[in-house]
């Protein structure tokens, strides 16, 4: 794991791992909130930080 300027670089592993948190996350959300899941809101959409 490295930082570059604003960015993290990150190895394979733990990328994927990051990315299976997140997909959890969002379907937590999804499951608490029932206007997410009546509008269609995906799960990886949810917890992603950047939109």
């Amino acid at each position: 794991m490295e930082f570059t300027g604003t960015s993290l670089a990150l190895e394979s592993f733990y990328s994927v791992t990051l990315a299976i948190l997140v997909l959890f996350i969002g379907k937590g959300l999804n499951l608490k909130f029932a206007f997410l899941r009546n509008f269609n809101i995906p799960e990886p959409y949810l917890s992603n930080s950047d939109a």
